[in-house]
């Protein structure tokens, strides 16, 4: 159906793979952007700070039949949580009479305001990047957008209307609102608005030259068409929708390419620093092989795949999807990114793809192939089951 387009394979010093691996991932990569209907994307792979293998695939724009390349820019949802996170533990760094455990307030001064007297005094950044605060995520107010020239601060001081759901740090409870406040709070720290804090201690040190935030955007002509399943038919989505995210940039406002995003994986890799939070048990995607998560660490999930550790994140922003697995111990780590809706339609594609490569980075006999890619997660559990759910790499 989407004719594979190979743009950049490293073979070498620090790559494994043979001519028939590649192939083979070619190969299966054809079948399931076909089967799975998948319009655009791409896939790189680094190890041992060399990038193996990047491919594109699809189109950049449909209509047009323009193929997608390691240049094009996509939108990446929540993995920005991350770099909310590494731009917070610089900060800390440059201000060491703050912690992690510093209550927010003592930050943001009196005016801090949450839902009641406890959360407002006691909660930290630890609690707001490992999603232990207890305040629900109010998902559809991002989907609408906010009040026109709604400020960030306007934002944060909403937040004292928002009831939690359960008493602090005693249950996960996902919000990309909190991911806010640590932004509003890294612009107090740094006196600078979050969007150049990134700019400045990430995207620039790192030479990430093409990277940049919804707020940028003028228009979208640069930027591949985004598609949505809706009703089991591919439907072309708004991308203007896109800018409502905003105010609430710090949770998923980035836009990327395959280079960057290597740079991005070998920064974690090696001097990055990961740090752990509270352990908490998400819902797993039945498979045949071992893959447990285990915690979320302040803008990553800690999880075991087949043996080795992973750290990850998902993302999904309208009409864009991504997943990104590290695994540190190997120095090794996979992106995929593709346009479409964060549904049941793109999550096994982007779990598909990332699995494959990433038993081909460990050298494992990869677990799914031709004759299951197309109907993953069947047949280890019924995909109808899992529709109200909320399967792996999906939760964050």
């Amino acid at each position: 159906m989407y004719t594979l387009l190979l743009l950049l394979v490293v073979q070498g010093s620090g790559s494994s793979f043979s001519d028939r691996e590649y192939q083979g991932f070619s190969d299966f990569l054809d079948g399931v952007i076909s089967c799975r209907g998948v319009t655009g994307g791409v896939v790189t792979l680094v190890k041992d700070e060399r990038v193996v293998l990047t491919k594109s695939f699809g189109y950049y724009d449909l209509e047009r039949r323009r193929k997608a390349t390691v240049n094009t820019r996509f939108f990446i949802g929540s993995l920005t949580k991350a770099f909310t996170s590494a731009v917070i533990a610089k900060l800390l760094a440059e201000h060491p009479s703050y912690t992690w455990d510093t209550p927010i307030a003592h930050i943001l001064g009196p005016s801090f305001r949450l839902a009641n007297d406890l959360l407002s005094k006691s909660v930290n950044l630890r609690d707001v990047l490992a999603h232990k605060v207890g305040v629900p995520s109010n998902f559809s107010p991002l989907l609408v957008g906010f009040p026109e020239n709604t400020t960030r601060e306007d934002f944060i001081r909403m937040l004292g209307y928002q009831e939690p759901l359960y008493p602090l740090r005693t249950k996960f409870v996902y919000s990309n609102y909190m991911y806010v406040l640590a932004g509003f709070v890294a612009e107090k720290m740094g006196g600078k608005p979050w969007e150049t804090l990134v700019k400045e201690l990430l995207f620039e040190p790192l030479g990430m030259k093409d990277s940049g935030f919804v707020s940028d955007v003028k228009n979208f002509t640069q930027y591949p068409s985004a598609f949505a399943y809706v009703d089991g038919r591919l439907e072309r989505v708004d991308q203007n929708l896109l800018f409502s995210v905003l105010p609430g940039g710090p949770a998923g406002s980035i836009y990327t390419t395959a280079d960057d995003m290597n740079k991005w994986m070998n920064f974690n890799l090696g001097n990055g620093s990961i740090s752990n939070g509270s352990v908490v048990i998400l819902d797993n995607l039945s498979t045949p092989v071992s893959d447990m998560t285990l915690s979320y660490c302040l803008g990553w999930v800690s999880s075991v795949y087949r043996g080795y550790r992973k750290i990850w994140h998902s993302g999904g922003i309208v009409g864009y999807s991504s997943l990104l697995w590290l695994f540190p111990d190997l120095k090794a780590g996979v992106f995929v990114t593709i346009t479409g809706a964060k549904d049941n339609q793109y999550r096994p594609s982007l779990y598909t793809i990332a699995s494959q490569a990433s038993d081909l980075l460990l050298g494992n006999t990869p677990w799914l192939n031709e004759s299951t890619s197309c109907t993953f997660p069947a047949p280890w559990k019924d995909l109808k089951s899992i529709q109200h759910g909320n399967p792996q790499e999906t939760s964050p």
